[in-house]
């Protein structure tokens, strides 16, 4: 039986590294060995931490919580629905600026999110404690009576082993077939591979 197994190239160099170190402490006689940090490779090795970077970063509602459209709603997709069609269901690229705090963390920048669907409320801190909320614009917006909306919107990464960080959080539908307040969780996807 043939068996392929397929890795992204993030998925393949934490793996590699990962062997290469557990090799060194088992010939270096170490008695147990910590895979999840043996793992934990990242592409933030090697960068300057000085400079910010253009990175990939989506903000959605996963379709399984989603009650309107029972899509992925994407809240870093800006299009506009309609009711012909048009829904902001699939992800962006290159839509977020990735750059360092003072302790090296990586901070996340999201300048913009969608206006239909507005997020008014978001948890300070992710579910997995991997990311937090560290800033939170005032975005203009009259809408449903909320002045404001959040954006942009920043998150400090505390765990980049992992790529899903999961919020509580609240939204206001401005949409005909859907008005109204929404409380629906919503996951930060972040593909630390595409850096530029």
């Amino acid at each position: 039986m043939n068996t392929e197994m397929i890795y992204t190239r993030r998925g393949f160099v934490k793996m590699a590294a990962g062997t290469v170190a557990a090799a060194a402490l088992v010939a270096a006689g170490a008695e147990s060995i910590d895979f999840s940090k043996a793992f934990a490779v990242t592409s933030l090795d090697g960068l300057d931490k000085s400079k910010t970077y253009t990175i990939t970063a989506n903000l959605y509602v996963p379709a399984e919580l989603n009650a309107v459209i029972h899509m992925d709603a994407y809240l870093t997709n800006l299009t506009t629905p309609t009711l012909f069609g048009a829904r902001p269901t699939t992800p962006v690229a290159d839509n977020a600026v990735l750059s360092f705090d003072a302790d090296k963390k990586p901070v996340i920048t999201i300048n913009q999110l969608n206006n239909t669907f507005g997020l008014y409320y978001i948890d300070p801190a992710s579910s997995n404690g991997g990311a937090t909320v560290t800033q939170q614009g005032e975005y203009l917006w009259n809408k449903g009576g909320h002045v404001n909306r959040i954006q942009p919107i920043g998150f400090t990464i505390n765990d980049v082993s992992l790529e899903n960080y999961e919020f509580g959080a609240k939204e206001y539908a401005d949409f005909s077939l859907a008005r109204g307040d929404k409380e629906w969780k919503v996951t930060l996807i972040i593909d630390w591979d595409s850096i530029k």
